[in-house]
């Protein structure tokens, strides 16, 4: 007798047979996540009073708190804020240090980039503390891996201008790695750099190499086109030497400012003996193109 192939039975599955066993598992795994923003303030506004009655020492910062540890949306942080309007209409006091920095990472967990800039920007309007630079900073690098140089340019305006943030070099950095993202977004580029040189902000050697570069390769763009056009256009020697007179006049400022990034990279203890090959082939290049510079008689 030929053997017989033997397919096996399904085995019966205890408690997840049907649509119903999934179910229950997403409602235990919503269990022990806690409750959700939204039924954590209804079971607040249960212990506020009709006519203003609240138990401060019951009702607090700490309740709005673990309404933020569970946002995820849009959803949830209007049910935050929601709450917080709740606390300012009763009275409750809202003065910890960590309110601003725990509301501006619920914002960037709800992917809601433009209330964390209008939270960046109004804070002192309605809370006592500005929020943790670390978390700005990832809000400013989130950005800035997303090439939006717009959101990084306000919020490095806003933190410029504001009195109580000290200023640090991530802003800097992370500004100036931005507005070279952008077309013509040099000239803002260096106009950082020299307010942080102005400031005594010590930048890392790779932020100064980027705007080296950067000035580098504008004055060879400069120089380079002119002097093509001009070997093409001029037929006499005065006719060139106003062509070489033209070429300085557009070429010479980013080498200008390119020594001055080499000057402020050697105050900062780099460009010497022992520094990494990136500084010194910069510098290599820089002079370079310094030394291709004619004399003053030569002109």
């Amino acid at each position: 007798m030929a053997a017989r192939l033997l397919c096996p039975l399904p085995r019966p599955c205890h408690g997840l047979t049907a649509l119903g066993g999934w179910r229950g598992l997403a409602v235990a795994k919503r269990k022990e996540q806690g409750p959700t923003p939204q039924e954590l303030y209804q079971e607040l506004k249960l212990q506020f009073g009709h006519v203003g009655v609240v138990n401060h020492k019951e009702i607090g910062v700490w309740n709005l708190f673990e309404i933020l540890r569970g946002v995820r949306n849009k959803f949830d942080l209007g049910i935050a804020l929601q709450t917080m309007n709740l606390f300012y209409n009763f009275g409750v006091k809202l003065k910890h240090r960590e309110l601003s920095t725990r509301f501006l990472a619920a914002t960037m967990r709800a992917k809601q980039e433009s209330e964390a800039l209008e939270l960046v920007k109004l804070y002192g309007a309605w809370l006592q503390h500005p929020p943790d630079a670390a978390v700005v900073y990832a809000v400013m690098s989130k950005f800035v891996d997303d090439r939006n140089s717009t959101a990084v340019r306000d919020l490095a305006k806003m933190l410029r201008e504001d009195w109580r943030w000290r200023l640090g070099a991530p802003l800097y950095s992370l500004a100036i790695q931005a507005m070279l993202f952008e077309e013509d977004g040099l000239p803002a580029a260096l106009l950082l750099h020299q307010d942080a040189v102005k400031m005594g902000v010590r930048l890392e050697p790779k932020v100064h190499l980027q705007l080296l570069d950067a000035c580098l390769l504008a004055y060879e763009r400069s120089s380079g086109s002119r002097s093509s056009s001009s070997a093409e256009s001029s037929s006499s020697d005065a006719a060139g030497a106003t062509a070489l007179g033209d070429e300085k006049s557009e070429a010479l400022p980013h080498l200008l400012h390119a020594v001055a990034i080499a000057d402020a990279l050697r105050g900062d203890g780099h460009g010497a003996a022992g520094s990494s090959a990136a500084v010194l082939c910069s510098l290599a290049w820089l002079r370079y193109h310094v030394v291709q510079l004619p004399e003053p008689g030569d002109a």
